[in-house]
Order: C-alpha cells, then structure tokens, then sequence
C-alpha cells in the first residue's frame, strides 16, 4: 500500500460576492503556479488535499479549492443553481487573477466541472471517480432500487425531498454511505488511519453549518444535467479505478460518458477504485501539463 498524501492547504481566505455571501477556499502549491480549479466530492471541505507539496512544485501548478455554498466556510445560497455557481467561481478566479482555469472534479464534484466547463470557465476538464449524468445511466442501463428510487422521487418532487436531506443528512451518515458502497479494495485504502483521520475532518468541516449545502448539492447533482457533455467543446480527461463500485459513478466506469463528449480521452486504473484521485495523483495532474505549461 502506497502512503496516501492528504495535504492541508498551504495558504487560505475567503472572497466576499457582491450580495454580501462569502466563500472560502484553500490553496495548494507555488503562487506563482499555474491555477487548477477543484471541485471536492459529496460534503468535503477544501481542506482534504490529494496531491503532495513537491509533486506541485515540480509541475508547477497551483491548486484552489472552494467550499460549495452551504458547505464548509461558506454561506449558503438558497437560490444556487449551476449557472449561479458558475458565476461566483469566475468572481473568485478573477481575485486569483485568472478568467479561464483548467478544472478537476472528483466524484460528485465532477457534475460542478462539467456544468462550470459548459459556462464558459474551464479550459480543460478532468473527471476524476466522476458521478454520470444518472438520468442517462438509468435510462441505458438501470440503476440500484435505492438509487433510482432517490432519483425518481428527487425528479418529481426536488424541494421535498432537497428539504428533507437538509433535515437528516450528517458527516457521520454521508460517511457511513460512502464506506458502505464502496469497494474493499476502497474501504481498506481509506481506512488507513491518516486517511481515515483526514477525510472525517473534512467532512465534518463540511456540514459544520448544517446540511442545507449538502442537500442542494444533492439536488442539483440529482436533476438532469442543464448542458449535456456533447455540448461541452473542451479537452477532457476521464479517470476512473476498475474497482470502483459506487453505484452513482459510472457503471461502465466512464466509457459511454467519454464517447458523450466531443474531445474527451479515458483511463482506467486496473487496480484503484474511488480512491484513484489519491493514488494516481501524479498522473491525473500530470495529465493537466500541456494546458499548465
């Protein structure tokens, strides 16, 4: 088992929007490096690194991650939607001095790329363990009883049932779904202690204002997909584990989504499952060098 690098961020802040809402977000690497934008998985704060500090400093990249409204050190907003989202990402990357960054999403996250790529603020975008257009997925291939069921019933009535994971939703129950449907293979790799320690930290630090984000990330992520990934015109990279069996990622582990995009490249890590943004940390980000360079 290789050592699995959780870095805190080397250096965080919050951006006040002009309605008065703040995010906050934390950074990683050289400042003078090349910025990749991060999208984090269901519930986790920015704090829960992937990627260790030398190997950012000898690519030469800067990673930021923000806290999703709701979630983490920032405010909710309770007319968020992706264009919204999209927005107040291009007035915290405009304060990083930047307009149009490379973006990395990692399981549910990887909705919030794609749809910020649709907006017009991603010139790459890498999928990482990403959660497929489910709609789609269960139209192709079916989907488990309990997630087509969350699925139709977020679809026919989204305010309810987005209030009712507001209601119930905890970092101790979204911790105990993850470590149930995940692989062995997975559920050994993130209960290595340091791991284990860093990713409850995290999602802790990410319902630390209640579960209002979580629950819209929910529905948003839940909803069909407002632009679909055959209308998205930018180079995307997939990478998904073999082991992975999260039944909200891909089933066939990214194949159809990729033929979906119109410029997309996949790789499939025979021997990693969910956990492949933590073990393949140097291949994904090195995946990202052309645009970096």
């Amino acid at each position: 088992m290789r050592t699995i690098a959780t870095p805190v961020p080397d250096r965080t802040g919050t951006h006040q929007l002009p309605d008065g809402r703040t995010l906050a977000w934390g950074a990683w690497g050289p400042t003078d490096g090349e910025l990749v934008l991060v999208h984090n998985g269901a519930g986790m704060s920015f704090q829960l690194g992937f990627a260790p500090p030398e190997l950012l400093e000898q690519l030469g990249i800067r990673l930021l991650a923000v806290d999703r409204p709701g979630l983490g050190g920032s405010m909710h907003d309770p007319a968020r939607d992706h264009d919204s989202w999209a927005r107040d990402l291009r007035a915290v990357l405009e304060a990083h001095g930047a307009e149009r960054v490379p973006m990395l999403g990692y399981s549910q996250g990887s909705v919030f790329a794609i749809q910020c790529a649709a907006a017009g603020i991603a010139s790459k975008l890498v999928v990482v363990a990403g959660q497929d257009d489910l709609h789609e997925v269960h139209e192709r291939v079916g989907l488990p009883a309990p997630v087509a069921d969350m699925l139709a019933a977020m679809t026919s009535a989204p305010d309810a049932v987005e209030a009712n994971f507001a209601s119930i939703a905890s970092a101790a129950t979204l911790l105990d779904t993850v470590t149930a449907s995940c692989s062995p293979h997975d559920r050994a790799f993130f209960g290595e202690a340091a791991f284990a320690e860093a990713y409850e930290s995290a999602l802790v630090e990410g319902f630390r204002r209640g579960a209002r984000g979580y629950a819209r990330d929910l529905r948003l992520s839940l909803l069909p997909w407002p632009v679909a990934p055959e209308r998205i015109d930018v180079e995307v990279e997939l990478w998904y584990g073999a082991l992975d069996i999260i039944p909200v990622h891909s089933p066939d582990h990214g194949a159809t989504l990729a033929r979906r995009f119109p410029h997309a490249t996949r790789h499939l890590v025979a021997d990693a499952g969910g956990s492949v943004l933590w073990r393949e940390a140097a291949a994904i980000l090195g995946s990202l060098r052309p645009t970096c360079s």
